[in-house]
């Protein structure tokens, strides 16, 4: 805030109003302090806030990894030192219920004729379903939705062409480097119960507007991997590619991207660090684009919520190219809390360093 010209209180001598992208809570010490702060800010319209899919789960009452806090519960958040607790500020039930309280009340998109912020995924059906109806809390719209693709699960495994229709559904969700190979392929034998389940999975997710703006697109990984506590087999998807040129900047997080110039070394390697034929997709201080075409697009995750995991193994802050990101609009200025504020307005791929002055210093690629 400050490197950005605000006061504590939130004040900006011109003006300016923050807005937060969602994920206040679950990593690092204190989500209480973080969420209370952000609700002053919010209360006394200096700033915006929207969902992410951590505060929808605990809305939901999911205790997921990183969310036990909230229950007055202590955890490891470190996956090789499960027997050291994390240090964490701990929730009794006033605070809980405080938490919980505004959580449930913020909204899940923001949009005006310039630009859209969302948590994950912007995706104009998904928008549109969520717009177009009635529904008056995430809460409402969430279940109505699982409840619409549950059904649709049920319509699927009644019909007599359940199998075709399974596999059909499989391969409109398996990412282009996998084509060509079938279902039993991808990652070793799988039973057909485990594929109608990968299949029930893809369709909650993908469905699911609720799913889709908070939590982003998923399809089937060409090969299995660790994350989030577990073995997976879907990975996320890069719906940017196919974000409309036309359309207003969309400004994002979730995607946990790394503030270093290859990012190959990145768990989400497919979203941001190398491309099928190998060569890094986006470099960390750009707008994003294809190998086709420019991106009317930010993620502005830069992994600060791995800063704890820093701390733990005896890194340099930022070692692992984790950092605070927050992008200044009109201007596409990315300010990052520990490196030089750069302009997004260049070449994409290719921005430049500034100084707080808004010079020009040197090319940051």
């Amino acid at each position: 805030m400050d490197r950005m010209g605000y006061d504590y209180e939130g004040c900006h001598g011109e003006g300016r109003i923050m807005v937060f992208v969602g994920d206040l809570i679950d990593r690092g010490p204190d989500s209480i302090s973080v969420v209370r702060l952000v609700r002053r800010l919010v209360e006394a319209k200096r700033a915006y806030c929207i969902l992410g899919n951590h505060e929808l789960n605990v809305l939901l009452g999911k205790a997921n990894s990183g969310s036990k806090w909230l229950y007055g519960e202590k955890e490891s958040l470190i996956r090789d030192k499960k027997d050291r607790h994390t240090l964490q500020a701990l929730a009794d039930e006033a605070t809980r219920c405080e938490i919980l309280d505004f959580l449930q009340n913020l909204p899940i998109v923001l949009e005006r004729s310039d630009v859209r912020v969302v948590h994950a995924a912007w995706d104009d059906a998904a928008v549109d379903k969520l717009r177009s109806s009635k529904l008056r809390t995430v809460l409402d719209a969430y279940y109505f939705y699982k409840s619409e693709v549950d059904n649709m699960i049920t319509s699927l495994l009644k019909t007599s062409t359940a199998r075709a229709e399974r596999d059909r559904l499989l391969a409109k969700w398996t990412p282009t480097g996998a084509e060509g190979l079938g279902p039993n392929q991808r990652y070793g034998p799988v039973s057909e119960d485990e594929l109608y389940i990968q299949c029930g999975e893809l369709m909650h997710q993908n469905e699911n507007p609720v799913n889709v703006v908070l939590s982003g697109f998923e399809e089937v990984s060409p090969s299995p991997f660790f994350a989030g506590g577990k073995e997976r087999t879907l990975r996320r998807k890069r719906w940017w590619n196919h974000y409309p040129s036309d359309s207003p900047l969309v400004v994002f997080g979730h995607y946990w991207r790394k503030a270093s110039h290859t990012e190959s070394n990145s768990e989400d390697v497919h979203l941001f660090g190398l491309d099928e034929s190998g060569k890094v997709s986006c470099q960390p201080f750009s707008l994003l684009y294809t190998s086709e075409r420019y991106v009317n697009a930010a993620c502005v995750d830069y992994s600060i919520g791995r800063r704890y995991i820093e701390r733990a193994e005896g890194k340099i802050s930022g070692e692992t190219g984790t950092a605070l990101g927050a992008l200044r609009l009109p201007e596409k200025v990315l300010y990052l809390h520990d490196r030089p504020p750069c302009d997004l307005r260049g070449v994409p791929g290719q921005g430049v360093t500034i100084d707080n002055g808004g010079h020009v210093l040197e090319p940051t690629s």
